[in-house]
Parts: structure tokens; C-alpha cells; sequence
């Protein structure tokens, strides 16, 4: 469901470089909060990071249906190394507070998408009546988002879920632990390869960290869903990066070798990827990327 909005806001698009809190300091912003929003909400600054999302490509559209009909919605995708930015975006740590800055990122990444888009059409005209998802799309771009009301009821729920679904499968789910991929360098001038370990850390105690063959043995003070939390890594670990997939080769995936050349091109090519799935890389100390 959309929130309903807590926070209504007027974007001006600014420039490209910098943090959101750097452009917020050069960009002239204008937000006005309504009523509804939690005391020490930073409007302006959960604006500036919409426009970050926006102006970074990582947004994604979605269709909802509230008490008002069915919209069309565009979301930020926010990745796991952004947890910090949007920690300090709330007001203290109750659920109010996150509740709030989730409405008006929703909201204003929205309104910054749209404006955006200026009202460029995604449909090529034809004449006729407009099927369910032709209708979709041209709310995504329109200042009104809602779709007619006169859709039938039914199949239109039929594409919510269908939407849903397909915007579920390219966001990394939020888990109580996460893969996390150890490069460990050749010991010496005779092992030529490194070694890609497999570890498996928790999220909410960033130090608990342990092999995944600990994992699999069941023995890993780690939670239930430890093994489940894997292998959903693992998934898509191979799915992003084919340098890796041999990992799932193995029966229960401990570590692999992996030539020098590979190595470099999972650091230029697949490193980004895969810290937006929510897979953590860990380097030697001496590594400089």
C-alpha cells in the first residue's frame, strides 16, 4: 500500500554531483510539511535524496491500490550501502519516525520522477481503448496517477499482484543475515589463484561472522533462516556475477579459486551489482580499488 502522504513537497531538480546533504547546502529546495508529519522530519533533505534516487537511475515503478483507486507509484531502490544515509534522515529511532521518512521518500521520489519526465509519453499513439497496462504506463509519466476507475476490478488486481511480483524479483529482501564473499590472496608465488570464501554475517551484529561450512554443519550461532539466507545468496551471487557461479557446483558452497584476471573483473564489473543485492565483499587490507 502507499502511505498516505505526510509530506507534500516542491522539487527543483539540482545538479548531479555530491551527497544529498552537499547538493541540499548549494541547491535551492522548498518543502512544505503537512500536518501529519513527525516533529524533527528534515523535508528538505529527504527531498534532495529522492532527487539522489531519481538522478542515480534507481528507481523502479509500481502500482498500488489505496482508498482514492488504483495509481501508478515510482519507488527508490535503496541498496544496503545506504542504510546510514537513511538512518540519519529520522528524527529518533520509534517507528513513527521511520514511518514518516518512508512516506515522504516515497512521496517525494514520486513527485522528482515525474517532474523528471515532463510528461513524456511511454505509449506510441494508436487509436482504441487502452488495455490494463497501457494505462499503467501512461500514469507513470502523467500528473495524474491514478488508473480509470472503470477498469474492471478483478484483472486489475490480477496486474497489481503481477507488478508486485515482478518488482520483488530485482530488489534484494531485507534478511537477518547476508552472504558475504572473502577474496583471500595466494599465499605465495607458487599459488597463482585466489580463493573466494563464502561467509555468512548477521545484519543487526555486523561482528558475528562465521564460514558457511559452519553453516551448513549447523552449527553457526546464526538464526533459522541462516541456511535459507544462503542459498537465496548464492542464487544470486551466480545470477550477477558468472565469474562465481562454479561456487554452485559444489553440493554445500564453501569457497572456490578463482584466477588473478577474474578477480579483477568482478572488481570492475560486478562489485556495485552485487552490494545492491545485499552481498558483502571483503578484500585484503592492502586492496585499493
Amino acid at each position: 500500500m502507499v502511505p498516505e502522504r505526510s509530506a507534500r513537497v516542491t522539487v527543483v531538480v539540482p545538479d548531479h554531483g555530491g551527497t544529498p546533504a552537499e547538493r541540499l547546502r548549494r541547491t535551492p529546495q522548498r518543502a512544505d510539511a503537512a500536518a501529519s508529519a513527525v516533529d524533527g522530519l528534515d523535508v528538505a533533505l529527504v527531498v534532495a535524496t529522492a532527487q539522489w534516487f531519481v538522478d542515480a537511475g534507481r528507481v523502479v515503478p509500481g502500482v498500488t491500490r489505496t482508498e482514492a483507486g488504483v495509481r501508478s507509484q515510482w519507488w527508490p531502490l535503496p541498496a544496503a550501502a545506504d542504510r546510514e544515509l537513511l538512518k540519519g534522515l529520522l528524527a529518533d529511532g520509534s517507528p513513527e519516525s521511520h514511518r514518516a521518512v518512508s512516506e515522504a521518500i516515497a512521496d517525494a521520489t514520486d513527485v522528482a520522477m515525474r517532474t523528471r519526465l515532463g510528461g513524456v509519453s511511454l505509449l506510441n499513439a494508436k487509436p482504441g481503448r487502452r488495455s490494463i497496462p497501457e494505462c499503467w504506463l501512461a500514469s507513470l509519466t502523467a500528473s495524474d496517477p491514478f488508473l480509470p476507475a472503470s477498469l474492471p476490478h478483478d484483472k486489475v488486481d490480477a496486474f497489481i499482484e503481477a507488478v508486485e511480483a515482478w518488482v520483488r524479483a530485482g530488489c534484494a529482501a531485507a534478511t537477518r543475515t547476508r552472504v558475504v564473499l572473502r577474496f583471500e590472496e595466494p599465499a605465495d608465488d607458487a599459488q597463482s589463484d585466489w580463493v573466494v570464501r563464502v561467509l555468512l554475517q548477521d545484519t543487526e551484529e555486523a561482528s558475528l561472522i562465521v564460514d558457511a561450512a559452519d553453516v551448513w554443519a549447523g552449527t553457526a550461532p546464526m538464526p533459522a533462516s541462516a541456511v535459507t539466507d544462503l542459498l537465496t545468496g548464492l542464487g544470486r551471487i551466480a545470477q550477477l556475477a558468472p565469474e562465481l557461479r562454479p561456487l554452485l557446483d559444489a553440493a554445500r558452497p564453501e569457497a572456490m579459486e578463482l584466477a588473478t584476471a577474474s578477480v579483477l573483473d568482478v572488481v570492475r564489473e560486478r562489485t556495485v551489482a552485487l552490494a545492491d543485492a545485499g552481498i558483502g565483499i571483503q578484500f585484503p587490507g592492502w586492496w585499493s580499488a
